[in-house]
């Protein structure tokens, strides 16, 4: 099940007691899947006062807040594969914990053309605060994963979930985009895990869903190669030497209602079942044991 095992240090902090930058999900018969989501999270930490924005707007109803309708989503295909898996309880708006700190949309001033006031005024020294306290946790945790599945299994892999709008008006730094429909999921990956990339895109290519074949990207509309500089700090380039890496993204308007998000869940749990069947050949544990609380 879902816990935290994060522990606040004294001194000055923007975290508050009780808020946590992440949290996991633990199986005791666990395939060498591990499932992360970045922008799970749109939590907005008491001491950041909504980082100035009216006290009713809602980080959690806005894509640059967070990733819409991924936690579900997570959580969903955490438990459709038994997979160990880490989200972050954060909203991107403060610290996007898939880039790095001197990353401009690590704490953006703007986003998708919206002035964010807090971020806007940030110090280099505030903005540390930010990533020691809440991504230096997270990328700790999750390495600290990883390490404990390549000790138990020979090989795995590390699925990173994300969601994207249908399509953009302008992009992070409100340039103009293009708007055209994006495709209904796609596929980020380096060179490096391109093998890992086109077994699921094998998998997924002839899928229908709500009696429409999918369409799946690949590298489109974003880019995992790690010579692009929009990839530098993402799990991509962090993770894909020690695990093969890649990050899956779903339109976040496919992801509405509980019935979408658990035939999501099942489609994707499908493919990485067929892309990577001897993760899930191997004896189970023993079929007593339940999830960790």
């Amino acid at each position: 099940m879902m816990r935290s095992n994060f522990k606040k240090k004294a001194g000055k902090t923007v975290l508050g007691p009780g808020e946590i930058p992440f949290n996991t999900f633990w199986f005791s018969d666990s395939p060498g899947v591990i499932i992360s989501c970045e922008h799970a999270g749109s939590r907005v930490p008491q001491s950041l006062h909504n980082l100035g924005m009216p006290s009713q707007f809602g980080f959690g109803d806005v894509h640059y807040g967070c990733d819409l309708g991924a936690k579900p989503l997570f959580v969903a295909l955490c438990h459709e594969l038994r997979a160990n898996g880490i989200s972050s309880e954060i909203s991107r708006a403060v610290a996007d914990v898939n880039r790095p700190k001197d990353a401009p949309t690590f704490s953006a001033a703007i986003q998708d053309g919206v002035p964010i006031p807090a971020n806007a005024s940030l110090t280099e020294g505030e903005k540390d605060v930010r990533y020691q306290e809440i991504s230096v946790p997270y990328h700790s945790k999750l390495l600290e994963m990883i390490k404990d599945l390549n000790t138990e299994y020979s090989s795995g892999i590390l699925i990173s979930l994300h969601t994207m709008e249908r399509r953009l008006s302008c992009d992070s730094f409100g340039q103009p985009c293009n708007g055209v429909d994006r495709p209904e999921m796609a596929i980020l990956y380096d060179p490096t895990n391109e093998e890992l990339a086109r077994n699921l895109y094998e998998s997924w290519k002839d899928t229908f869903i709500e009696g429409q074949m999918i369409r799946v990207g690949m590298n489109e509309p974003y880019s995992g190669d790690r010579r692009h500089p929009m990839v530098r700090g993402t799990v991509i380039d962090l993770y894909h030497e020690v695990l093969p890496t890649v990050i899956i993204e779903v339109r976040n308007d496919l992801l509405k209602s509980p019935e979408q998000i658990q035939a999501w869940s099942k489609i994707l749990a499908d493919g990485i079942r067929q892309a990577r069947p001897d993760l899930f050949a191997r004896p189970s544990a023993d079929p007593a044991l339940q999830p960790v609380a």
